[in-house]
C-alpha cells in the first residue's frame, strides 16, 4: 500500500489497506487497523468511489466491529446499520456472507443475541452458497458464542464442531474453535473436557508459532487446571504467559469465562500488575495500550 501511494496511486492501495487493516487487526491492534480503514475510506472517497461498491462496504463493515472490539458501540450500531441499508437479497453471495457475519458480530457485542443469531445464520448461509468454507466457520464460530449467551449450550457446542468441520485443515481458525469448545466446557462444569480440548490447541499454537495467541491459550488451560484442583501447575503456565504480554506491550488481557480473573482472585496476579482485567463474552483477545 505505502508503495503505491509514494508512486502516487492511491487508487492501487486501497485494497492492500483493506487487507493490512484484517492482518494488524489479528494481531491484536485495534486502533491501527482502524486508521488503516479510514485512510482507506479517505481514498476511496476522494476518488469518487459509489457507496454501493462492495469493497467500500466490506471496508465499512469491518470498521463497524473494529469499533465494537473498542467497545464504541454507538459507532458500531451506526456503522452497521449503514451498511445492511445497503446490502440486500439480491448482493452477491460473498458480499452478503461477509456484511451478516460481522453485523453479527457487532450485534452480539450490543447484546442483542437474538438479532445476532439470525444475522449469523445468514451469513453461514450465504457463505455456503458462495463456496466459501472459512466464512461459514467464521460464521459458525461467532454463533456458537451467541447460543451460548441464549442459554442454548448444545446448540452453542455443536456449532463449534461445525466451525472446525469448516476450516478443515486451516490451523489458526481450528485452534481458536477449539479454544471456544474448552470455554464453554468449562462453564458448563467439564474441565477436564476442556483440557483436552486446550492440550490440542496449545500444540497447534506451538506450531503456527505465534507467541501472544499461545501466551493467551496457556491463559486458558492454567484456569483448567486450577479448575481441576491443579493449582501450582497454573501458576507455572500463568506467570511467565503474562509476563510475555505485558513484556509485549499487552497490557489488558480479556478472557472469557473469567479465567485471569479466577486466578487473580487466587493471587497467582495483581489488577496493578498486569493492567486492567475483565471479563468479555466470545473469544479470548488482548489488546495493548494504544487499543484499551
Amino acid at each position: 500500500a505505502r508503495h503505491w501511494l509514494a508512486a502516487g496511486l492511491p487508487a492501487e492501495a486501497a485494497e492492500p489497506l483493506r487487507h493490512a487493516a484484517h492482518v494488524t487487526e489479528r494481531d491484536g491492534h485495534v486502533r491501527h487497523a482502524m486508521a488503516l480503514l479510514d485512510e482507506r475510506e479517505s481514498i476511496v472517497q476522494d476518488l469518487g468511489v459509489p457507496e454501493t461498491d462492495a469493497h467500500r462496504l466490506r471496508a465499512w463493515s469491518h470498521r463497524a466491529t473494529l469499533d465494537a472490539y473498542a467497545s464504541h458501540l454507538d459507532l458500531a450500531r451506526a456503522g452497521v446499520e449503514r451498511v445492511l441499508a445497503r446490502v440486500g437479497p439480491e448482493a452477491p453471495a460473498p458480499l452478503r456472507a461477509a456484511v451478516y457475519v460481522d453485523a453479527g458480530v457487532v450485534l452480539h457485542r450490543l447484546g442483542r443475541w437474538a438479532d445476532a443469531r439470525a444475522a449469523l445464520e445468514r451469513g453461514r448461509d450465504a457463505a455456503l452458497e458462495a463456496g466459501d468454507q472459512v466464512r461459514a466457520g467464521d460464521a459458525s464460530w461467532q454463533l456458537g458464542w451467541t447460543l451460548g449467551n441464549l442459554g442454548l449450550g448444545d446448540e452453542a457446542e455443536a456449532a463449534f464442531h461445525r466451525a472446525l468441520d469448516h476450516y478443515g485443515d486451516r490451523l489458526e481458525a481450528r485452534a481458536n474453535a477449539l479454544q471456544s469448545l474448552a470455554s464453554l466446557a468449562n462453564s458448563r462444569g467439564r474441565p477436564a473436557a476442556a483440557e483436552a480440548l486446550l492440550t490440542e490447541c496449545v500444540a497447534l499454537r506451538q506450531r503456527l508459532g505465534n507467541q501472544m495467541r499461545l501466551d493467551i491459550a496457556t491463559t486458558y488451560l492454567a484456569n483448567t487446571r486450577r479448575l481441576l484442583g491443579r493449582p501450582a501447575e497454573a501458576e507455572v503456565l500463568l506467570r511467565p504467559a503474562l509476563v510475555r504480554l505485558e513484556a509485549n506491550g499487552f497490557v489488558q488481557v480479556v478472557v472469557s469465562v473469567g479465567g485471569a480473573l479466577r486466578l487473580a482472585g487466587e493471587g497467582f496476579v495483581t489488577e496493578g500488575g498486569y493492567g486492567d482485567l475483565a471479563v468479555e463474552g466470545g473469544a479470548v483477545y488482548v489488546t495493548d495500550g494504544s487499543d484499551a
